[in-house]
């Protein structure tokens, strides 16, 4: 076996191979027989710790496995005081992040309120011009339309100075929020945070819809305690999933217990195309006729919504979402796709900018990534920051620097928890918040060397050095002889997959690649893959220029996903390969 760079001088280092521990194969022989299932499947299972009566509850999600929402501190009291407001036609008032996880969620509460027959507001800030966060202007301007409750929806849980002013304002503030809480905790009606110290609700991980589908259950559920409904229509919870997945898929939260549940049925709803402005969004981004994945969501609707609120205008995907007319969603969900460009060019002029500050900085010898200047657009360095770990598998910090001030997007490896980390600095930062492996700050333009070689000299001393190096961990290794229809419908069954359930990565050794040929714009390949006397079709992304130095390759050991390709109207096996694996 030659190594990879003899291939390519230029292709990227191996990274180290991690397989499942050889101890667990006994296991992993007594799920495949007890439940009848292939042994790569019965690998993965037992790999990600689902084994004795957690594997049916995984393979066959279902709605009753959602938690008891009283179990969330302050829920009860929230839906109280909102269900008054309702019966007694307040105005509520929704104050919305400006991310898909909020524009989902403010768009899932405006339509319960609708249904219920209350009258809503709501308020989305300006990225650019107000930044991150519960602020004091958008509080008054809610109050300024009569609103007398105002609901929070994936924001602030650190916002203990617009709880302030919420109180002065008369408004009965109710904070929902998931993002990590740093106390004390604002002084407000009530604060629904599923990471409250308090809390006993059994799963930290959901994001800000799926504590606003929570609450959207509790205020219901009061309602019709109270005969509110009459012989009127209750309105179905269940019609809301699809919004509920599309906020959850898109705010990266992993996609195990309940989370899993919602994904899978509100998938369904999504592939139904019964919403108007979903079905819009699926078409500008060319998959109009296509039942989509978690994945396609992830990567194709999620970041359409998210270019308005990255570049100005979030109201524009709650119309989306809420409309109920497809001549009005067409034109908005055009406005997500240009944007989407606007974003991608930015990201592209960025990237490549903060790749050279990163490299004259020291690049990978460092332990952080930090990069600043004043021509970024501030709603664009997240994703360089998520480009840069991918790069340079290090925690990245992008700041857009205003004068004295630089706001930045932190994003970080699996392991290092970024957040516990910033703490260390938080007196010396203006502020920040967010979660172990994303978080965002604020910090006085005059520290930002400070705040690089903190992050160094932290990680370098709390991290050990094997942590540094890039790992694959790769669910099974895999002879192309079982390579099989029924072990595709078995992998079909770990669906969703995303964030906390990846989708499965094998490894072959020995396996010859032939009949090579660039496909797409060229910067693709389309192959035939060979091993143990078993041919499937391949396609590797993005590796249009390796060709020649891939021709007549000897024997290589392959990283590689499995696709069920429909071509021609038959469904077919596809390699999808991601990499040459190392030693």
């Amino acid at each position: 076996m030659i190594p990879p760079g003899a291939l390519d001088p230029t292709a990227p280092a191996p990274p180290r191979i991690e397989l499942p521990a050889a101890e667990l194969e006994d296991e992993t022989l007594r799920l495949a027989v007890a439940r009848g299932i292939t042994l790569p499947v019965a690998r993965i299972l037992v790999a990600r710790g689902i084994t004795g009566a957690a594997v049916e509850p995984f393979l066959t999600p279902r709605l009753d496995q959602m938690h008891d929402p009283l179990l969330l501190a302050d829920l009860g009291r929230a839906a109280a005081r909102l269900a008054d407001a309702v019966v007694a036609g307040e105005a509520i008032g929704i104050f919305a992040d400006y991310d898909v996880d909020g524009v989902t969620s403010c768009a899932l509460l405006t339509e319960l309120f609708t249904a219920c027959g209350a009258p809503c507001h709501r308020y989305l800030p300006d990225r650019l011009k107000e930044g991150y966060g519960l602020n004091g202007h958008g509080l008054e301007l809610l109050a300024e339309a009569g609103c007398g409750v105002v609901v929070t929806v994936d924001c602030g849980i650190n916002g203990r100075g617009p709880a302030e002013r919420a109180k002065e304002l008369g408004l009965d503030l109710i904070i929902t929020d998931h993002h990590e809480v740093v106390e004390p905790m604002p002084d407000a009606f009530a604060v629904v945070n599923p990471k409250r110290p308090d809390s006993a609700y059994p799963f930290r991980e959901i994001c800000g819809v799926g504590v606003a589908f929570n609450l959207a259950v509790a205020v219901r559920a009061v309602l019709v305690e109270r005969g509110h409904f009459g012989g009127r229509v209750v309105p179905d919870l269940k019609a809301f999933l699809d919004i509920v997945a599309l906020g959850t898929i898109g705010d990266m939260v992993p996609l195990i217990d309940v989370n899993r549940a919602w994904v899978r049925r509100g998938l369904a709803l999504i592939n139904g195309r019964g919403r108007p402005g979903l079905r819009a969004l699926a078409e500008v981004a060319g998959l109009a006729h296509k039942p989509l994945t978690a994945g396609q969501v992830a990567f194709q609707l999620a970041p359409r919504i998210n270019a308005l609120g990255r570049l100005g205008d979030p109201g524009g995907g709650v119309a989306l979402l809420t409309t109920v007319d497809f001549q009005e969603a067409a034109p908005l969900a055009e406005r997500c796709q240009e944007e989407n460009q606007r974003r991608r060019a930015l990201e592209a002029q960025i990237l490549g900018e903060a790749v050279a500050l990163a490299e004259a900085a020291g690049g990978a010898a460092r332990r952080a990534i930090v990069v600043a200047s004043g021509r970024w657009h501030p709603g664009v360095i997240g994703i360089v920051a998520a480009r840069l770990v991918e790069r340079y598998h290090r925690p990245a910090v992008v700041l857009a620097v205003a004068g004295e001030r630089a706001r930045g997007s932190v994003r970080s490896i699996p392991g290092v928890d970024i957040h516990h980390v910033l703490t260390g600095f938080a007196g010396r930062l203006e502020s920040f918040g967010g979660h172990p492996y994303a978080a965002g700050l604020t910090v006085a333009t005059a520290r930002i060397d400070e705040l690089a070689d903190y992050l160094h000299t932290t990680l370098e001393r709390e991290v050990a050095a094997s942590w540094w190096a890039r790992t694959v961990r790769v669910d099974s290794l895999l002879g192309f002889s079982e390579v099989t229809l029924r072990l595709m419908e078995e992998l079909k069954r770990l669906e969703p997959f995303g964030m906390g359930n990846r989708e499965p990565l094998f490894l072959t050794r020995g396996a010859r690649l032939s009949r090579l040929r660039r496909i797409g714009d060229g910067s693709h390949l389309a192959v035939a893959v060979e091993e143990g006397g078993t041919t499937f079709p391949g396609v590797w992304f993005h590796a249009g220029d390796r060709l020649e130095a891939l021709r007549d390759a000897p024997p290589l050991d392959l990283i590689y996903r499995l696709k069920l390709d429909d071509f021609h109207d038959q469904l077919r096996i596809q390699i999808q390969i991601q990499e040459i694996a190392g030693d």
